[in-house]
């Protein structure tokens, strides 16, 4: 099955989505991802305590940004990619081109940068900086749901968590095959 935008399976935002949120939040955010690198950094910077023109919170070391729509990763997956040395510490999403990991030594060694070819930006940022780039490659961190092919796949996994559960309660697995 090819892959489609969310109205052509049938999904109308505004109205089936607007009772469920996060189905609602992850349409809102795959419009505009151009925004959302901007934004994390100046939310992340206010909760640090530096707000925007102050510097990062005394003690604050690192910072990563894991996109709510990585629904697979573990732990014990998080755990390795935090303990993964390098001032920038990435990962790539399946499909080669996105960044389902990003994190930073210190929290702004380097501009968070999501959407269309977010991995070679981050990539590039870092290598303009003299910043070394550990990549982490994980199944569980590369696997994003940008697309409602990527809900029939997590639904396939059997893995048990809130997304999958969510997808089961409103039977997206039957819905999107019709």
């Amino acid at each position: 099955m090819g892959a489609g935008s969310w109205e052509s399976r049938g999904f109308e935002p505004g109205r089936e989505l607007e009772d469920h949120p996060f189905l609602d939040a992850l349409d809102r955010l795959l419009g505009h991802r151009e925004a959302l690198g901007e934004a994390i950094d100046d939310l992340a910077h206010e909760q640090l305590g530096g707000g925007r023109a102050g510097g990062d919170a005394e003690g604050a070391n690192a910072l990563a940004v894991l996109p709510a729509d990585v629904p697979l990763v573990t732990v014990d997956t998080l755990h390795e990619a935090l303990r993964t040395l390098g001032a920038v510490v990435l990962a790539r999403s399946a499909d080669g081109s996105g960044t389902s990991l990003l994190l930073r030594r210190p929290p702004r060694a380097i501009p968070a940068r999501f959407g269309p070819d977010s991995f070679r930006r981050h990539v590039e940022l870092a290598e303009a900086r003299g910043l070394p780039v550990s990549v982490v490659e994980r199944r569980e961190l590369s696997f994003d749901v940008d697309r409602p092919d990527d809900i029939l796949t997590l639904l396939a996994d059997g893995r048990r968590g809130r997304t999958r559960e969510v997808c089961l309660q409103m039977d997206l697995g039957a819905r999107l095959r019709a």
